[in-house]
């Protein structure tokens, strides 16, 4: 993580933003954090800019993190996206998976959201090199085709090693 990530924190409270920014930084992670406090700031700043990763609360006053979630996979389906709630249950919690959260913190548990986040950027990132390396290989395989099927002379390939 050599740039600062750019994180997008959904969030009512500015004090729990400050909170989490203090943490990431104490345990080594550079972050920009930008803060929503709400439903048409959040949909404003989604839009602005490459965010590395979206963290949610999962109550708010004008619309609910799950809410959130649900736009975010529909506009940026790869983005990593952490709830972050001080009041979901182990059901909601396992709704938000389904819906695609990466992944959820307590805030009473808030000690795991440094590990979270790295996981998160990390998964995503991986998740990023899979998808070139297979479009790679997709043109590479295009090429080959082309190559050997539109050429109407006739070829032969040799392993000269195998001989």
């Amino acid at each position: 993580m050599n740039q600062p990530l750019r994180i997008l924190y959904l969030e009512d409270n500015p004090a729990d933003c400050l909170l989490v920014r203090d943490m990431l930084k104490q345990e080594g992670i550079a972050a920009e954090i930008t803060l929503a406090t709400g439903h048409g700031e959040f949909v404003g700043k989604l839009a602005t800019v490459k965010w590395d990763l979206i963290l949610a609360d999962y109550h708010l006053p004008d619309w609910t993190g799950i809410a959130a979630l649900k736009l975010v996979r529909e506009k940026f389906p790869a983005l990593p996206f952490i709830l972050v709630s001080g009041t979901i249950g182990e059901l909601a919690a396992i709704e938000s998976l389904k819906a695609g959260a990466t992944d959820y913190v307590l805030k009473q548990g808030r000690e795991r959201l440094p590990s979270a986040v790295r996981r998160a950027v990390v998964e995503a990132a991986e998740r990023a090199r899979l998808e070139q390396t297979e479009i790679d290989l997709r043109q590479s395989e295009k090429q080959y085709r082309l190559l050997f099927q539109g050429n109407p002379h006739p070829m032969w390939v040799f392993d000269l090693e195998k001989q």
